[in-house]
């Protein structure tokens, strides 16, 4: 962002402080301003799904941070039951189902992801718990720096091509 627009966006809140001051000042509620909506904008932006689309990442790499992403995720989903059971009782085995296999196998082969893959590696598994796990750019992970988004491009591109020659010798992942 140039000086000039930094000053333009300065001013305009500046502009709406002042306006809601006054408006509490008359015993007014301030108005409400809905920012505009573009029609071809995303609603959420995803650094990974980012990447994807301009063509940063090789099919291999992209496999892998699908696989990372795949680890991260799913045991901070919540396990739902399925609605067309028509045993009211379970699953009819005895037991009830267990909901949190899945979780328990994806948190193992995350920590497999983290300690084998990654060697333990910090800085590779924060940029891969962002990007490909969070959803975050690289400049939001580095606070909106144009050079230190360049290096750690760099980092997760290693750390991408690392994961996928982990796979490739451990294909039960």
């Amino acid at each position: 962002m140039g000086i000039r627009a930094q000053k333009k966006a300065s001013s305009r809140a500046n502009a709406l402080r002042r306006g809601e001051e006054n408006a509490r000042r008359r015993g007014e509620a301030p108005p409400v301003k809905r920012p505009k909506v573009e029609q071809d904008a995303d609603p959420v932006r995803d650094g990974l799904i980012w990447l994807i689309r301009k063509d940063k990442l090789t099919p291999i790499r992209r496999h892998a941070a699908a696989l990372y992403r795949a680890a991260y995720r799913e045991p901070q989903e919540g396990a739902m039951r399925s609605c067309l059971n028509a045993d009211p009782r379970g699953s009819g085995i005895g037991r009830p189902p267990d909901y949190n296999a899945g979780k328990v196998d994806a948190a193992r082969r995350l920590a497999a992801l983290r300690a084998d893959a990654l060697a333990g590696h910090e800085q590779m598994i924060a940029v891969m718990d962002g990007v490909c796990g969070g959803g975050l750019t690289l400049r939001e992970m580095c606070g909106g720096e144009e050079r230190a988004a360049g290096r750690l491009e760099a980092v997760l591109m290693v750390a991408l091509d690392l994961v996928a020659a982990w796979q490739g010798r451990n294909q039960t992942v």
